[in-house]
């Protein structure tokens, strides 16, 4: 029996309400050994507004600049 083959005996076997989980579980290992994501998910958040988001608050807040 394949390593394979056993996981997929221990997925029939699960109780219905662990497959979320096992499912969450697998796709996190799954991302975790693609190096892209796995950068993605390690870098540090951007905090500075995009200038579409700047530019719709500026907007909504009723900002104008008068050149």
């Amino acid at each position: 029996m394949t390593t394979g083959d056993r996981l997929h005996q221990l997925i029939e076997e699960l109780p219905q309400s662990e497959l979320h989980a096992a499912n969450r579980y697998l796709a996190y290992r799954r991302n975790m050994g693609d190096p892209v994501t796995q950068k993605l998910l390690e870098a540090p958040l951007d905090d500075e507004p995009s200038p579409v988001a700047r530019d719709t608050y500026d907007l909504i807040s009723g900002y104008t600049t008068d050149c």
